[in-house]
């Protein structure tokens, strides 16, 4: 196998649109989202900025993330999903790190 990672991405993007992950946790991005009035404009910025970094994920990352949010187990997604354990805890990992840092390096920028 030349390429793990490649390897690896490819098995995530198939159960993510077509395995098991898809067909128990049907999301539908196109929903229109409630929108809370905020009156403090610098939490309305980071909450904005917070979407768009979060759009710019994959699909399964995207959707993991907000099963976490929502307070989902990682061991009980597993289970249900048959994709491993650790698959969703180094997807979760990853996002939170990446978020950290985009988030990070904006407040250094201000």
């Amino acid at each position: 196998m030349e390429n793990p990672f490649g390897y690896f991405v490819k098995a995530m993007y198939f159960e993510a649109t077509r395995g098991k992950f898809k067909e128990l946790y049907k999301t539908n991005d196109n929903e229109p989202q409630e929108q809370a009035t905020e009156t403090d404009w610098s939490k309305a910025l980071q909450r904005e900025q917070l979407e768009l970094i979060l759009d710019r994920l994959s699909w399964f990352d995207r959707t993991l993330f907000g099963l976490y949010l929502s307070g989902w187990n990682m061991a009980e997604i597993s289970r249900r999903s048959g994709i491993g354990e650790s698959t969703l805890y180094r997807s979760l990992h990853l996002t939170r790190k990446t978020l950290k840092n985009v988030l990070r390096n904006r407040t250094e920028e201000d």
